[in-house]
């Protein structure tokens, strides 16, 4: 079950949209603050 509170919190919530476009959502979310880091992981693994 999805947090209830996070979604009406955050108001990511909204009728015409489906379960889908809320995980689409949260990953976009999670990788706009991860972004750095994932790059800066990338980049020791290949040079």
């Amino acid at each position: 079950m999805i947090c209830h509170e996070h979604m009406a919190n955050t108001q990511s919530w909204n009728e015409r949209l489906g379960i889908a476009h809320f995980f689409i959502r949260q990953v976009w979310v999670w990788w706009a603050a991860q972004q750095n880091v994932i790059i800066n992981e990338f980049d020791k693994k290949h040079h």
